[in-house]
């Protein structure tokens, strides 16, 4: 017998009569064996000795934990295949935590333990187990309605795994209760005592950094990385990092600061068990992130989860196995952190990484989001290691000491970059100032810039003519071979710079690549339902295309991918690339210095110029920023300016970021009175920066105060018992408000057109009785006024349900009142006809700032509306005759009903049906601009729908947007549910993978990737590889998440019910709590067949085959 054995505690094996629903628990683990051929009591053979060894299973315990087996090497404990994880082990297997786990084999129980798996094999080489799969339907109908609340109707219906429950272990919970009490409840203490134990400390016993070495592997083999640089070995190895002592570190674009960063995360889900936040700054990036991390998942054994646009439930499903990487934008981490702390899970959080940290100088409001972000977790959540990732700027210490975090700085590139100057036809690079010479000013610029050449591209002179600056010539001079990014000012400026490098380009440049540009076109016509731009339809061939944001999200996706892969050599984009998805360059043009009509800045021209050069190809890149003579000035204080400082953007819009810190802060408990609102305030950036930039933390919060109760999203009341406070603060500003303000009356910004009438006066009449919340302790407008010149520490700050509501539904204060007033006035005649009613709620107000009417085409549409639909119009407000004074001259900002529902109009258009191209043709708008108002639509309705949820009143919303909202993100495309599921997916991908025959998840995951390659229009194989893993990781995410659901519920019943009645919920139970032992194969006697035999080697001679198994999961 080994030692492993032996150190596992004996258990009688009962003979009880088998459970009624011992049946359904065997089916429970076998959802995922045929798509990952491999199982948590897989058994391998080595080829030395052909003798049978147990695989264990992927646990975070495995991962990090000691080998079991003495001498045993460090490595071979790390690495891990199996994407399935085990239980907390009990305290006999804490001393061994990489114990195996006993499999019967020819000689029966009592054979010797082999020794450990081989984690260098690929999954495929794993051997299956055996399982008996009957049906699983009975189970399934019991979760359905849970499931659904989760899921939403539309979804499939998915088997529960049962990541690493054995058979057996039904044998000891199937007994009936007349002759197995004692047993059962023996069991159920040591099940308790199971539950209990906590996991065992984090040993970081790898090879690479404390990871396992098929980390490594994965990095090789999925991103062709063999070694780390100086500086990432370096950083690793930091005092912060090994202390988890917070760490903010700065490089250069394109200096590898991001896989530094995952190796951190990986640490902790891994190592520490615990889960992390990657902060990323667009929606883009975290696709593509998710996608590049879906194999390490699958690999290794943890959950991605995507977190952008409209994907990301809040709060997210709590997971007793695995931990999980959310992956989220920056307005959606604010969410999650947000829901965690409200659901008191915010412990479960180990790690958040923060990438381009120093957005939080970014106006607009995403600046002052990101520092909400920080500023909540600092507060709530201190053991978390925190970790922001910056380019260069100029006060790197405020940074550190608002994140209170170390500071690791340098220089590096993996591949040198020479700037140049195009001025006067002449290529000037930027050396700098000679060794020891004192610092330049804006005026001696021209002293940082040496001569080198002319350029080498021989124009004709009707080519000269139409490219004075020689931007076709540079391009030239570096494709097809090599590649090149053309950053140009404007998008129409894309678009007409492309039309002028093909003029410059051979037409023996139609021929290279052709075969991959013929799939990249046709992908595109897929992509449009039959239409391409005029203008990609004549750079193509060349080799050129333009990118920006008048693009579709495919069609972008396209392009990029393209791109990589060598099919197009040239794109000519917009700034915004450059703070994108990373696509190097050998050259990068800057067109002009400008962006829009703005001068660049030295933070934005780094980022431009940080493409040049690709890591592995090139050795060196170079940028070319092309000036004209009357902005020489303007250049030269560009390339001496400093690096522009990171400043606090709380208090831009009137302060609107540091109302909605206040506010959800006392929503989520960080504070409940005055004094503690300062306090926190004293954690931000601002506070930090509060002497430069002048301001007074006291005086922000008393002001914010009094305007927050000035529109009843904050209420005042007396708190129960309390003393005097030893440091009063001051509340003049809040008296001021409360004496102008002391009818209570509830200012709601509800301006309107001329269709107004009583009815809106009665409208926010409701609206002030509907949102105050009547408490018998709330301090008066009177009492404030005439209490003194103090703060009493009786006196409580309470968030109002108006409040409450447009903090969980992540509604901008400012338009909170406005949109409870539009769904009570919508209440009182809400037309469900047809969809525009609903659709004209739920369209974003902020989308008006962007998108202007176009009189005559929401005449033409106005005109199209049917009997019904026009009947609707007139009931929001919306007649004829104002689209008719819109035509005369009549601004469209006077008039926002009339404004936001042309908008309603023109997604109504484009859920109808047919292709993104014909909508937008339809509607005068470019393809992005439509599909960011579709995107922004159906986020809108998701908080509109978090927002109803607090408020009682509005609960016919609730049941309404619920599946509306569904609707809304599939379009038209209802079958396409599932495909666009999967990141960066949209619905030309999804439809040309619905038409090739992958018409679900369970396709894709079970697909080929090279049938993918061969089946669809210009995908890369690494898109493929990744696309099937998401598909993969989406499917366990769901499977997790259905027996999590399962297990919550059977949590639920009380103990007594067991002693009374054992069946189906003690059977699962028990199974997913049991710590998993080596046991006989459980044998359940059929009614009509007997009792089953059993093979040699444990196996059972009437399992079912794996086409039935297969079949059984499928129905």
């Amino acid at each position: 017998m080994s030692s492993v054995e032996e150190s596992a505690p004996k258990r009688r094996r009962s003979t009880c009569p088998a459970s009624p629903g011992a049946e359904a628990l065997l089916n429970l683990d076998s959802s995922l064996t045929d798509l990952f051929n491999f199982s948590p009591l897989a058994v391998a053979s080595t080829p030395e000795s052909g003798a049978q060894q147990p695989v264990i299973s992927a646990s975070p315990t495995s991962i990090c934990s000691p080998p079991a087996q003495t001498g045993a090497e460090p490595s071979a404990a790390a690495p891990l295949t199996s994407p399935v994880l085990c239980r907390k082990t009990s305290s006999a297997s804490r001393r061994r935590p990489c114990r195996v786990r006993p499999t019967p084999g020819p000689a029966g129980r009592g054979a010797a333990s082999p020794p450990p798996a081989d984690f260098s094999q690929e999954p495929s080489q794993l051997t299956p187990r055996p399982r008996s799969v009957p049906a699983i339907e009975r189970l399934r109908r019991r979760l359905a309605a849970s499931s659904q609340s989760q899921w939403g109707a539309a979804s499939p219906s998915l088997p529960l795994p049962s990541y690493g429950v054995s058979p057996a272990l039904v044998s000891q919970v199937s007994g009936a209760p007349s002759s197995c009490e004692a047993e059962s409840q023996r069991r159920r203490a040591a099940l308790v005592r199971a539950a209990e134990t906590e996991l065992p400390p984090c040993s970081a016993v790898g090879p690479f950094h404390g990871l396992p070495s098929l980390v490594q592997t994965l990095l090789a083999k999925q991103r062709g990385i063999t070694a780390l640089y100086e500086w990432q070995e370096e950083c690793l190895r930091l005092p912060a990092v090994l202390k988890r002592d917070n760490l903010v570190y700065s490089l250069p674009t394109s200096g590898g600061k991001t896989l530094v960063a995952e190796l951190l995360i990986l640490k902790e889900v891994l190592c520490r068990h615990r889960d992390a936040v990657l902060v990323l700054p667009y929606v883009a990036i975290v696709q593509e992130k998710v996608r590049a991390l879906a194999p390490f998942g699958i690999a290794l054994g943890f959950l991605i989860e995507e977190y952008a646009g409209s994907r990301g439930a809040f709060p997210p499903v709590k997971r007793r196995k695995r931990r999980v990487v959310y992956v989220c934008t920056i307005e959606k981490a604010s969410g999650l952190v947000s829901s965690l702390l409200e659901a008191d899970r915010i412990s479960e959080l180990g790690l958040v990484v923060v990438d381009e940290v120093h957005m939080l100088g970014e106006s607009g409001g995403r600046g002052a989001t990101l520092e909400i972000l920080i500023t909540k977790l600092k507060a709530a959540a201190p053991e978390a290691h925190l970790v922001g990732m910056s380019a260069t700027i100029g006060n790197m210490d405020d940074l550190a000491a608002f994140l209170e975090a170390q500071v690791y700085q340098g220089q590096f590139r993996p591949v040198q970059l020479r700037e140049h100057v195009l001025l006067d036809g002449q290529l000037l690079e930027v050396t700098g100032p000679a060794p020891k010479a004192p610092p330049l000013d804006a005026d001696d610029w021209r002293a940082l810039l040496t001569p080198r050449r002319t350029p080498l591209f021989q124009y004709t002179e009707q080519q000269r003519q139409r490219d004075p600056d020689g931007v076709g010539g540079l391009v030239a001079e570096v494709v097809p071979a090599n590649s090149c990014l053309v950053f140009c000012p404007t998008r129409k400026n894309c678009e007409a710079v492309a039309r002028l490098i093909c003029s410059a380009l051979k037409s023996e440049l139609k021929e290279h690549a052709l075969d991959k540009k013929k799939s990249l076109y046709a992908a595109l016509v897929t992509e449009g339902g039959g239409t391409v731009c005029p203008v990609l339809r004549q750079t193509l061939p060349y080799g050129v295309a333009y990118h920006h944001s008048g693009l579709t999200t495919d069609e972008r996706k396209l392009l990029e991918e393209a791109y990589l892969e060598g099919t197009l050599c040239c794109l000519c984009c917009t700034s915004t690339l450059a703070a994108g998805v990373n696509l190097p360059a050998k050259r990068v043009v800057l067109r002009s210095p400008y962006t829009g009509s703005a001068f660049l800045s030295r933070g934005r021209y780094k980022q431009m110029v940080g493409r040049a050069g690709r890591a592995g190809i090139d050795d060196s890149g170079e940028s070319i920023l092309i000036v004209s003579p009357r902005d020489a000035k303007l250049v030269g204080q560009l390339l001496t300016a400093p690096m522009e400082r990171c400043v606090s953007t709380l208090l831009e819009q009137d302060g609107h970021g540091l109302r909605r810190l206040l506010l959800s802060a006392v929503a989520l408990g960080l504070a409940d009175s005055p004094a503690a609102l300062v306090g926190l305030l004293g954690r931000t950036l601002l506070a930090k920066q509060a002497e430069t930039l002048k301001v007074d933390l006291t005086a922000l919060v008393t002001d914010t105060v009094a305007a927050l109760r000035s529109e009843r999203l904050l209420r005042i009341s007396r708190r129960d018992g309390g003393t005097d406070p030893a440091n009063p603060q001051p509340i003049a500003a809040l008296k001021a408000v409360s004496e102008r303000d002391a009818n209570t009356d509830v200012k709601l910004d509800a301006s309107r057109d001329d269709t107004r009438d009583a009815s809106r006066d009665a409208s926010r009449d409701a609206t002030r009785d509907a949102t105050r919340d009547y408490d018998p302790g709330e301090i008066s407008a009177e009492e404030l006024a005439a209490d003194g010149r103090a703060w009493s520490e009786t006196w409580q700050l309470k968030v109002s349900r108006l409040g409450t509501a447009a903090v969980k539904g992540n509604v901008d204060l400012r338009l909170a009142g406005r949109l409870y007033e539009d769904l009570s006035r919508a209440q009182s005649a809400l037309a469900v006809i047809n969809q525009l009613h609903l659709l004209y709620l739920v369209t974003p107000y902020d989308m008006m700032d962007f998108i202007q009417p176009c009189a005559v085409t929401f005449l033409d549409m106005y005109s199209a509306l049917n009997e019904e639909e026009a009947a609707v119009a007139r009931l929001i407000g919306v007649t004829e005759a104002q689209i008719v004074r819109m035509m005369s001259g009549k601004k469209a900002s006077s008039m926002p009903v009339a404004h936001r529902f042309y908008l309603t109009l023109v997604v109504y258009e484009a859920l109808r049906g047919g292709s993104l191209w014909d909508a937008a043709h339809r509607c005068q708008l470019q393809r992005g601009q439509l599909q960011a108002l579709l995107q922004s639509t159906g986020a809108f309705s998701a908080a509109v729908l978090h927002f109803c949820r607090q408020l009682d009143e509005l609960w016919p919303f609730v049941q309404l947007l619920d599946v509306f909202n569904r609707k809304l993100a599939t379009g038209a495309a209802a079958e396409l549910a599932q495909l666009l599921e999967l990141p960066a997916v949209k619905q030309g991908r999804a439809r040309a993978l619905y038409a090739a025959g992958y018409r679900t998840l369970a396709d894709v995951a079970n697909a080929d990737p090279e049938a993918l390659v061969r089946t669809l229009d210009h995908l890369p194989r690494r898109v493929a590889r990744q696309i099937v893993d998401s598909a993969k990781m989406l499917l366990l995410e769901k499977a997790e998440a259905l027996q999590e659901e399962a297990e919550f519920l059977l949590d639920g019943i009380k103990s007594a019910q067991f002693h009374s009645s054992p069946g189906l919920g003690e059977v699962l139970l028990n199974s997913a709590r049991a710590d998993p032992v080596s046991e006989p194969p459980l044998e359940v006697a059929d009614p009509a067949t007997g009792p089953p035999q059993q093979a040699a080697g444990g196996a059972r001679t009437d399992a079912p085959s794996e086409t039935a198994v297969t079949e059984t999961i499928s129905k």
